[in-house]
């Protein structure tokens, strides 16, 4: 993976013993408005990836959205529970 930190004018490799990148992907109809957010549970010891959100209602097509998040590096063997949210209008 590359990122941009700069609006995109430069992208560089991800340096992975800073950041973790992070997936939640999920199949939507055509629109869809979608929330993401990582929290961590230090009483439970365990990380949260949510996405959250509404979708169309009247479309047929559907497409994949791969919900990629780029955070603070996560331990390795980390506890992580995927969480969606997601509801028509």
């Amino acid at each position: 993976f590359e990122v941009s930190f700069n609006g995109g004018a430069t992208r560089g490799s991800v340096d992975y013993s800073t950041y973790s990148i992070l997936s939640n992907g999920i199949n939507v109809p055509c629109e869809a408005s979608i929330n993401r957010s990582v929290t961590y549970n230090s009483t439970l010891d365990f990380y949260t990836y949510e996405i959250s959100g509404e979708t169309c209602n009247g479309c047929s097509t559907e497409r994949y959205l791969e919900n990629y998040v780029l955070v603070s590096a996560i331990p390795n063997g980390a506890q992580i529970v995927f969480e969606q949210n997601v509801n028509p209008k």
